[in-house]
Order: C-alpha cells, then sequence, then structure tokens
C-alpha cells in the first residue's frame, strides 16, 4: 500500500518521519506531529503502518537502502590518491545529504536513550 503512494505524497510521509525521529528520539517521536508534517490524517498513518515501531522499522530500512545506493555504492573504489578520494566521498555525501538530510540525521540522531524499545523493550 504505502510503496504504491504517488512519489510525492510518500516522500512527505517519510521526511515527516525522519525529521520527527532524529529530532525526538523513538520514545518521544509523535505520530500526532508527523501526520501534520506530512499533511495526511492519522488514519493513513496508520493504514500504511501498523504501529509506530512498524513505522520506525521501515526507516531504519528504507534509511539503509538510501545511504547505501546514494552514497556507499558510488564511491569510486578505483581511487589511490587519499586526497582526491577524501574529496569524492566529501562531494557524495554532500550530494546525498542535500537530496536527503533527514535519513543522516536519522542514523545519526542523539536522543536515543531508549533506542533498543523499538526493536525490543529497554
Amino acid at each position: 500500500m504505502f510503496l504504491n503512494l504517488e512519489p510525492s505524497k510518500k516522500k512527505r510521509i517519510l521526511n515527516a518521519a525522519f525529521k520527527e525521529f532524529s529530532e525526538q528520539g523513538y520514545e518521544k517521536a509523535s505520530t500526532n506531529r508527523i501526520v501534520k508534517e506530512a499533511g495526511i490524517g492519522k488514519g493513513m498513518l496508520f493504514y500504511y503502518f501498523k504501529s509506530k515501531k512498524d513505522l520506525y522499522h521501515y526507516l531504519t530500512e528504507h534509511g539503509m537502502n538510501f545511504v547505501i545506493e546514494e552514497y556507499i555504492n558510488k564511491i569510486e573504489g578505483a581511487e589511490t590518491d587519499y586526497i582526491e578520494r577524501y574529496k569524492q566521498i566529501s562531494q557524495l555525501k554532500i550530494q546525498a545529504y542535500a537530496e536527503n538530510p533527514y535519513v543522516f540525521n536519522f542514523f545519526g540522531m542523539r536522543k536515543r536513550p531508549c533506542i533498543l524499545k523499538a526493536f525490543s523493550s529497554c
């Protein structure tokens, strides 16, 4: 269902969710703020994702795929000069970050005291 949404709507929902979790952490993240930011009804969010935990799992998988496809896989392994390789990696990261900053913020979030709650219990 979620995968079949029009790309712009899907991106709004993902950006709102990535932003909320990266700014608030899992425990304090609010699905009310996510739906308000995304411009959708709360019922629709739970139609696409069974729970806050399900949404978080999806974001983790989607975010990892984005980082791998749009950043890691584009690093040129043949470059042997350290400075040139560093410049290339920096440029790729800047491009990927510009495309989707909330993904990088999500993985670098500071408010993680109970991050494991999304996967088990603290």
